[in-house]
């Protein structure tokens, strides 16, 4: 029965699919030179790699359902790269993981502070321990795209954060690459501003400061860890460096 139904009895029917090759979109020359990746290592020994979160198969289900309401046009037709790009920087500033998920490719590259798709739900919910806010920009098809294996699309953002408002700072500005291929993200690449460096260093100073201890439990080679036993750490703590730089 089963050999009866099979559409496809043998993958040599297939078309051969070329290799996607975003290598483009990881040389810093391709972004402005104001720009940097957020990949800060705090200067430590002994930190801990952070907890991942695997989307359960549930997950994986739901996820589906709203990818297809996310891409599908009304007319039936699939969404534009710069309408799925629009959809992705929507989601992130609304904090909404699960719509921001269901627009990635099952095998897409996240480069996203240097965290993986299975993590966004973590990551997001670590911003919202830092009341980070972001605010979207335009996204728009560069006129000469480089490479090959889809349609880049360059967004521009902003954010601010307890951190930033408490230090004074103007928000912080960053670019999104985004690289689509057959109506889904297959590779994001985000850049901030700089300036954000002096920000996240300002607050990692504090917190080797007055809580050396939890340093270990707060902190991986690449960021924040994400498990609820860190983030509750980070929204703690964040409050209290908020309280002493406002006096």
């Amino acid at each position: 029965m089963f050999a009866k139904a099979n559409p496809l009895p043998s993958l040599d029917l297939l078309d051969p699919v070329e290799p996607l090759d975003p290598g483009h979109l990881e040389d810093r020359s391709e972004r402005s030179r104001d720009m940097t990746e957020l990949k800060t290592t705090p200067t430590l020994e002994g930190v801990k790699r952070r907890s991942r979160r695997l989307v359960p198969v549930l997950g994986v289900t739901v996820i589906a359902v709203v990818a297809l309401a996310v891409l599908m046009t009304r007319d039936g037709g699939v969404a534009s790269p710069e309408s799925l790009a629009s959809a992705y920087m929507e989601a992130r500033e609304n904090l909404d993981a699960e719509t921001a998920q269901a627009l990635f490719a099952l095998d897409a590259t996240v480069s996203d502070e240097g965290y993986d798709l299975s993590e966004m739900p973590a990551l997001f919910d670590w911003y919202r321990a830092l009341n980070w806010n972001w605010t979207r920009g335009e996204c728009a098809e560069p006129s000469n795209p480089p490479g090959e294996g889809g349609t880049i699309v360059q967004c521009s953002t902003e954010f601010e954060s307890d951190w930033t408002r408490a230090l004074g700072h103007a928000p912080i500005t960053a670019d999104v690459q985004i690289l689509v291929s057959e109506g889904a993200i297959t590779t994001l690449t985000s850049a901030l501003d700089i300036e954000f460096e002096g920000v996240w260093g300002a607050f990692f100073t504090w917190i080797d400061a007055n809580h050396p201890d939890d340093i270990d439990q707060m902190y991986d080679s690449v960021g924040p860890l994400l498990d609820d036993d860190s983030i509750a750490l980070w929204e703690q703590y964040t409050d209290e460096f908020v309280e002493e730089m406002t006096g």
